[in-house]
């Protein structure tokens, strides 16, 4: 059972913070109806891959890696392992850069 009627569910499903704090605070599992809004966020592509699905994002993903800070938490809060979309963010970076080549140093990495 549905814990809003659907009219509501339809404007929550619009907006991102929403959209994530009902998946979050109210299913307590997935909000299919709103990720299409959660994936053009940054903050709520993470916080919605590590608090609610507990596993990667795709669709969010393109958000995550215009952020330096996500691209790097999603990489390691939820990937355990590299975030390539990202990486060219956390490359300009200094803090996240030496955190980041230590953790995963691939031959390949960084070649921007």
């Amino acid at each position: 059972m549905e814990a809003f009627n659907k009219k509501s569910v339809a404007v929550i499903a619009k907006n991102a913070e929403w959209s994530f704090l009902y998946a979050r605070d109210v299913l307590h599992a997935p909000f299919p109806e709103g990720e299409y809004a959660i994936s053009r966020n940054s903050c709520y592509s993470f916080a919605y891959a590590l608090n609610v699905l507990k596993a990667p994002f795709q669709l969010g993903e393109d958000a995550i890696a215009t952020s330096a800070c996500y691209s790097f938490y999603y990489a390691t809060e939820v990937l355990e392992g590299r975030f390539r979309l990202g990486e060219k963010l956390i490359a300009k970076s200094p803090t996240y850069y030496k955190i980041y080549k230590n953790l995963f140093p691939k031959p390949i990495f960084f070649t921007y």
